[in-house]
């Protein structure tokens, strides 16, 4: 029995050691042009009912978004952040349409995808998502979700 459990440990252990993979950064972001490349097809979508249209300025130019009032005093602001394939254009009202129900929605094109400019890349994407997350410091709201 002891013999066992120090072979699984033993094995666990083997398996569990770490292994760096080195994956390239273009490999994570699928901008317009990528999108474009590989034919694939994001279909648009409905306007975003009562969205109202955003131009966050940031280091590659200025972040698209739609914010979302759901017109309560009350509401939190929740700060949407797609998916590498979102696009405003293509699900955001989809998104909005879910996320209404719990506060104030703000949603944005990651550079380079739907209608902000700019590089694909991890510098502009943190450039965006800082513009975008200091937008509460503009926008009246209680509470950031």
């Amino acid at each position: 029995m002891i013999q066992r459990l120090s072979a699984l440990v033993g094995l666990a252990a083997l398996l569990s050691g770490c292994v760096a993979v080195d994956v390239p950064e273009g490999e994570f972001f699928y901008p317009d042009a990528r999108v474009r490349a590989e034919k694939m097809v994001l279909t648009p979508g409905p306007a975003v009912a009562g969205g109202e249209p955003l131009s966050l300025p940031y280091s590659g130019g200025a972040v698209a978004a739609t914010r979302v009032r759901t017109g309560r005093a009350d509401a939190p602001l929740i700060l949407y952040c797609g998916g590498n394939l979102f696009r405003r254009g293509v699900n955001g009202a989809a998104v909005a349409r879910e996320l209404a129900p719990f506060g104030d929605v703000l949603m944005f094109d990651y550079p380079g995808s739907g209608d902000t400019p700019g590089h694909a890349d991890f510098a502009s994407y943190r450039a965006a998502g800082e513009a975008v997350s200091y937008t509460h410091l503009t926008l009246p709201t209680k509470r950031i979700v």
